[in-house]
Parts: C-alpha cells; structure tokens; sequence
C-alpha cells in the first residue's frame, strides 16, 4: 500500500505556478482577447467586476486541484518529470476534456473558448504534475 504525504509547500507552489499559467494564457498577447469576446464581456472593466472574488475562489480550486493531483501522482508512485506529464495529461484527457465539452453542449458555447479553456487546463496541469514532482 502507497503511504500518501502532503508536502503542503508542493500544493501551494503548484497552485501559484498554475496562477502564472492562467495570467499568461488569457493575457492579451495569447488568448485574453479571444477568451474576453467568446465570453461575451465588453471591455477590460465588464470582466474585472467581481474578479478579485472570483481569482480567490479559483486559487482554492486550484490548491485542492493540486492536492488531488498530488495524491494520484503518489499513488501511482510517480517519480520522474515524464511520468508526471503523462499522469496530468491523461487527468486532464479523462476528466477536464470531457466534463467540459457536456457544458459547450449543453450550453450552446463556443467551440473556441472550448479549445482556449480546456488547453489551458492541460498547460497548467502540467506545470502542477511538474512542480509537485520537483518539490
């Protein structure tokens, strides 16, 4: 049986490394521009209202997403950068992708921010696989 530990340091790295993916990925010079306009707001100040409250909420889901990451990638005894990789791409292939494309569907969005989302949801599960290996 694999004994699970929590590095708390580990969590909370991976969780400010995946917040540097997010500003990075929906900043204007990637896709913030295209994201802003498929999620229908008008301007910088439509989409900051309420976003302080929002980004803390999301970091919370971001360290709880760590730590569940953390313990999949210790239960299967990941040891190595590649491993890891592998283990964040196959998460988010089973669960990310999928769970995602039922709300597109259901929800009648566009495919585009479908693509923008969810591959940002593989960059930044990566970057945390990476992370929480290194630490």
């Amino acid at each position: 049986m694999v004994v699970v530990e929590t590095n708390i340091i580990a969590i909370l790295g991976a969780a400010i490394a995946s917040f540097v993916v997010g500003m990075i990925w929906y900043s204007p010079f990637l896709f913030g521009k295209e994201w802003m306009k498929l999620s229908g707001y008008k301007d910088q100040k439509d989409m900051q209202k309420g976003a302080m409250k929002s980004m803390g909420i999301s970091f919370i889901a971001a360290i709880v997403t760590a730590f569940v990451l953390d313990h999949i990638l210790q239960t299967y005894e990941t040891t190595t950068i590649d491993m890891a990789v592998q283990g964040a791409f196959w998460v988010w292939l089973g669960f990310t992708t999928t769970v995602q494309l039922t709300h597109v569907l259901f929800q009648k969005q566009h495919f585009k921010l479908y693509l923008i989302n969810t591959s940002h949801q593989l960059a930044s599960l990566i970057v945390m696989a990476i992370v929480l290996i290194i630490l």
